[in-house]
């Protein structure tokens, strides 16, 4: 056993129940603090002067003790898991205290910590959730009989009530972040997930010389599917797609679910030859209908695209991209598949006339600014709208915003780009209250990661509205902008905030993110990802993330802003749920600023 960690802590002086509960309380301040379990287990062996506390998880579906915390004489130590049967630990059951007053190791002889650590009295108290299931234990072991029995019964209900609310809320951020790397609808990895681990095969692949195959896929007309028998069936169709491709690939092969309805497989060690015949295994598994349901089989084609190292890809970002090229191509010849080669290189250079075409819309006001606007799910009236970039380029028409952000990012447009709204929103805002104060609620801006990276941003959003009231803007950041650089992120927001911006985290829950941290960020709002409000009526385990999402706003004194709601259904529920904002079709689509103030602000 390794010593982990003795912070100072008051040493009380008698057990009296004001001085132990007042220890107490200040402990509790610190939930949420990664030493929190270490510091209250050291403060119960203060307090009541015995020589071990622990503080255990326990994993139900085999019965196993998880020590998270064990205080001893000689400090915090490291226990190994073990089995509950046989242990006094097994006894701890219900909403009572169990109590040995002497002799516990010899009445659990199959318990030899208990003896190894010369232990005569036990008592212990059991975490539970508000449904009655167990989630772990709090115990107090002591080489003599205990002194102040009553006070060290109330002490481990306190504390065991606390710790059970810290493991909860643990147990959620464990949910969330699961999510940020498996996809929902077919529990495969998810593209966050695929994108490492291509990474790292590649590297391997380089370190060792040996082969590395990437096949990208998409299924065939799976929009007709969603059209013709609702998204629900679509669901069900990818899962069984993810499932029937399971079946295909062979060991060391791995497989995700990266985008609607496509996927990817990466291929250690194959490549030459041998891809041609990868290729040809993965669409057999294509040959026979999927059966949805007892009245519904569905003939599901695929497309194929394939790229290869060693070759024209030395990174995994190029790597996906010529696979992704590939893929294109197999879109528009008989045999639906594709293995990319240096003739599809045209698309490049597409790709570089939008580059040139994008940066010439940006310095001559070629793109424009949507608003999407905001509401409150109880009173119906507008508090926000969220600013959306749009270009619509002569040449190459309605250009995505995730392509041409992208773009700007690869480039080095972002700053230009950001700067163009920052400063055409500020200008519209203006307008919109020239007379008087018509646009009332909060005008948010959304950032890139690249953007954020860079002081510079603050400096010219704060320079480009200080004649604006701060209460009227505020910027949108992912979740995962704000904890690549968390110390730096913070310094950034903190500026913003002492001026009276808002700041909201945007698609939450799609990354991860330590509550330690979120609780100390300047942030005003926390904007629920769409893919789990679209899902939140058929999906209880997509209800369960939302309401703990809210319960943490809650509890961290900021605001919840659903998105994508499209549906009553949707609204109702979140407004049982507690969420107080709304933004998605049910309410607006993203209009030009004259349609957004002919709507809303007339």
């Amino acid at each position: 056993m390794t010593d982990r960690m003795n912070p100072e802590l008051p040493t009380s002086s008698g057990l009296q129940a004001g001085d132990v509960f007042r220890q107490l309380a200040d402990i509790f301040t610190f939930v949420g603090d990664d030493n929190f379990f270490d510091r209250l287990t050291q403060c119960i062996a203060t307090i009541l002067g015995v020589d071990y506390v622990l503080c255990a998880r326990i994993e139900d579906f085999r019965q196993v003790s998880v020590p998270v915390s064990f205080y001893t004489p000689r400090g915090h130590q490291q226990a190994p898991h073990y089995v509950l049967a046989g242990t006094p630990c097994e006894r701890v059951r219900g909403q009572d205290t169990c109590y040995f007053s002497e002799g516990v190791a010899a009445q659990f002889p199959s318990d030899t910590m208990l003896s190894d650590l010369g232990v005569d009295s036990y008592m212990g108290y059991a975490i539970m959730n508000r449904s009655g299931k167990k989630l772990g234990l709090i115990c107090i072991m002591h080489s003599q009989t205990l002194e102040n029995e009553s006070i060290a019964r109330d002490v481990l209900r306190m504390c065991g009530a606390q710790i059970g609310v810290e493991m909860q809320r643990q147990a959620s951020l464990g949910q969330i972040s699961q999510l940020a790397y498996q996809d929902v609808v077919t529990g495969l990895p998810n593209r966050a997930a695929f994108t490492e681990k291509l990474n790292n095969e590649l590297y391997e692949s380089m370190r060792s010389d040996e082969p590395l195959s990437l096949l990208v896929l998409d299924l065939r007309r799976f929009k007709e599917i969603n059209d013709l028998h609702g998204h629900e069936v679509g669901d069900a169709v990818l899962a069984l797609t993810a499932k029937r491709l399971k079946g295909f690939i062979e060991n060391g092969e791995y497989l995700a679910r990266y985008g609607s309805d496509e996927f990817g497989i990466l291929m250690p060690g194959l490549g030459g030859s041998d891809l041609p015949l990868a290729i040809e295994r993965v669409k057999s598994a294509f040959h026979e209908p999927i059966k949805v349901n007892s009245k519904l089989s569905v003939f599901v084609e695929v497309n194929v695209g394939a790229a290869q190292y060693p070759g024209e890809s030395e990174s995994g970002g190029t790597l996906f991209q010529h696979a992704s090229i590939a893929l294109e191509h197999a879109k528009r010849v008989s045999t639906r598949s594709r293995i990319y080669d240096a003739s599809m290189g045209e698309f490049l250079q597409q790709k570089q006339s939008k580059i040139e075409r994008l940066g010439q819309a940006i310095r001559n006001e070629g793109l424009a600014l949507y608003y999407q606007p905001q509401f409150d799910l109880y009173t119906g009236e507008l508090i926000g709208a969220e600013a959306l970039c749009r270009w619509d380029d002569e040449v190459w028409g309605q250009v995505s915003p995730v392509e041409f952000i992208a773009l700007a990012e690869e480039r080095g447009l972002i700053r230009e780009l950001g700067d163009w709204v920052v400063r055409n929103a500020s200008a519209q805002l203006r307008e919109w209250n020239k007379d008087k104060d018509r646009f009332t609620g909060v005008l948010s801006i959304n950032v890139s990661a690249q953007q954020f990276d860079s002081p510079y941003l603050v400096d010219y959003f704060l320079n480009s509205t200080k004649d604006i009231p701060t209460e009227r803007l505020g910027i949108e950041i992912t979740e995962s902008i704000m904890m690549r650089y968390p110390e730096q992120a913070m310094k950034l927001l903190a500026r913003l905030r002492e001026r009276g911006y808002s700041i909201s985290i945007d698609d939450f829950g799609t990354g991860f993110s330590s509550l330690s941290y979120l609780s100390r960020f300047p942030l005003s709002a926390l904007k629920i990802d769409r893919s789990f409000v679209s899902a939140i009526t058929t999906d209880k385990h997509n209800m369960s993330i939302v309401s703990t999402i809210i319960a943490m706003a809650k509890n961290l004194k900021m605001n919840v802003v659903a998105e994508g709601v499209e549906t009553e259904e949707q609204a109702e529920l979140l407004r049982n749920l507690g969420c107080h904002s709304v933004q998605g079709y049910l309410y607006g689509k993203p209009v030009s600023a004259r349609e957004f103030e002919q709507a809303w602000l007339s």
